[in-house]
């Protein structure tokens, strides 16, 4: 790629030629309307989702920084409308008991984030 620019007048437009960038189809359909985020709740593994040092309720937890990393590269394909799945895997019947504080915990956490974002 060569910027030799014959006239100075052309400076512009000679930019503009190099940093033009095309939309191509692959860019525009690897944007998805459906998110899929797949997580797993046991009763040994549910407390690697959450912050070690909160001693509060299930529900009301902060969520780890490794757990957000994980879902925020998720969704790094998302458009403004895109909608999210969350499909929640038990391994036995009685973990189902962890499922609902659990998606609570996760709501609540992104809740609270808008309304930091939507209040700068």
């Amino acid at each position: 790629m060569s910027l030799a620019i014959k006239q100075p007048g052309q400076l512009m437009s000679s930019l503009m030629k190099v940093f033009y960038f095309k939309k191509t189809a692959s860019l525009t359909t690897s944007l998805t309307d459906k998110i899929n985020i797949f997580l797993t709740v046991d009763q040994s593994s549910i407390g690697e989702h959450f912050n070690l040092n909160d001693p509060a309720p299930l529900y009301k937890r902060q969520l780890s920084h490794q757990f957000q990393h994980y879902i925020m590269t998720s969704i790094e394909s998302a458009k403004r409308y895109s909608v999210f799945y969350y499909k929640i895997t038990c391994k036995s019947e009685s973990d189902r008991q962890y499922t609902e504080a659990f998606v609570y915990a996760i709501r609540r956490h992104f809740s609270a984030k808008k309304l930091i974002m939507i209040e700068r």
